[in-house]
C-alpha cells in the first residue's frame, strides 16, 4: 500500500499523501464488486470526510550548526515536528510551542551524525490533531570534525583585535574593527560546535576602535588581555589571536620582527625606539605576554 498515494488539491497546490494514512477514510474493500452488484454489501458513506486537514508546509535550511524551520500552516493547523537523521527519528517533537518559525540546535544530536560525513537531515510535520503527517523534507548535513587533541577539559580562548581609527585620519582603515567582530563571532560559534559537551568553555574577547574606550586596542589593554588569558590557560587549551589593522616589520638586533600598530600611531614609521616601545607590539612581545613559543 505504501507505493500508492492520494493526491490532495489545496489552494491549487497538490500534496501527495501515503495511501495508508487515508485508508480508514476512503478505502473501500471489494469496491468494484459492490458497484457491480456481485457483493451484496452497501457502500460506506464517505461524504462526511469532504476535507483533509493538511499538515503545515515546511521549508528548512542550515545556519551553522542550527536547523532553521519555517512552517506555513494550512487547513489542519500546526502539530508536532519530528526530526530525522537519515531514516531514524531522533526527536519526536522539536516544536512543542507550535511556532511557525523555529531553530533546532543540532549540537544536541551530535551522537546521530558521524563527524565529517554528509548525512540526510530532515523533518516530518503533523497536523494539529496529530493524525496526518507530511513526507519527509530533507537536506544534507555534515557534522563538524572535532579538533585533534581536544580533551574533556579543553577550553578555547580567543582575542580578536581590530583597529580602524588611528591618530591621523589619513591612516584610518575602513573595516578592520568590523572584521575583528565578525571573526570573533565565527570563532565563538565554531568553538561551541567543537566543544559540544560544554559551550561555556569558549571565551572570546574583542578589543577594537568600534567599542567603548576601555576596550580600545591600546598596547596596555592588549598586553593586559593577553596576560589575563595566560594566567588561566592550561597546556591542553587552545588560544587564537586575530589581528586586524596596520602592521609593519622592523629590524632590531639582527631580527626582522613583525609589529602590530596601535591606534595612537600616525604612520607606519616606528624607527623611533620610544615610539615603537609605546605604540607598537612585536611578535616577541605577544609571545612573552601569552607565555607561548612562536615559530
Amino acid at each position: 500500500m505504501n507505493t500508492f498515494s492520494y493526491i490532495v488539491n489545496y489552494q491549487q497546490e497538490y500534496e501527495n499523501i501515503a495511501l495508508d494514512q487515508l485508508k480508514e477514510r476512503y478505502y473501500e474493500p471489494n469496491l468494484l464488486a459492490k458497484v457491480l452488484g456481485a457483493v451484496a454489501e452497501p457502500l460506506r458513506n464517505v461524504g462526511a470526510f469532504d476535507q483533509v486537514d493538511l499538515f503545515p508546509k515546511a521549508n528548512i535550511s542550515l545556519r551553522g550548526q542550527s536547523l532553521e524551520v519555517q512552517l506555513t500552516p494550512r487547513n489542519g493547523g500546526i502539530g508536532r515536528v519530528a526530526l530525522y537523521a537519515g531514516d531514524k527519528e531522533i526527536e519526536n517533537d522539536v516544536n512543542p510551542g507550535r511556532q511557525r518559525t523555529l531553530t533546532v540546535d543540532l549540537r544536541k544530536y551530535a551522537a546521530f551524525f558521524p563527524a565529517g560525513k554528509p548525512m540526510p537531515l530532515g523533518v516530518v510535520t503533523w497536523n494539529e490533531d496529530d493524525w496526518l503527517y507530511s513526507r519527509k523534507v530533507s537536506l544534507e548535513y555534515t557534522a563538524p570534525k572535532p579538533l585533534q587533541g581536544l580533551t574533556n577539559s579543553t577550553r578555547l580562548f580567543a582575542l580578536c583585535i581590530g583597529t580602524s581609527n588611528y591618530a591621523d585620519e589619513g591612516f584610518d582603515l575602513a573595516f578592520a574593527d568590523l572584521d575583528a567582530e565578525k571573526v570573533a563571532l565565527a570563532v565563538r560559534e565554531a568553538g561551541k560546535s567543537l566543544l559540544l559537551d560544554d559551550p561555556s568553555r569558549v571565551s572570546v574577547r574583542i578589543l577594537s576602535t568600534a567599542k567603548s574606550q576601555q576596550d580600545w586596542p591600546s598596547k596596555p589593554n592588549i598586553r593586559r588581555a593577553m596576560e589575563e588569558i595566560a594566567a588561566i590557560a592550561k597546556p591542553e587549551d587552545v588560544f587564537i589571536l586575530y589581528l586586524s589593522g596596520h602592521g609593519t616589520t622592523n629590524d632590531r638586533d639582527g631580527h626582522d620582527y613583525f609589529y602590530y600598530l596601535t591606534y595612537e600611531l600616525n604612520s607606519g614609521n616606528i624607527n623611533d625606539t620610544d615610539i615603537r616601545r609605546q605604540y607598537a607590539i612585536s611578535t616577541k612581545e605577544f609571545a612573552e605576554a601569552s607565555k607561548v613559543e612562536w615559530d
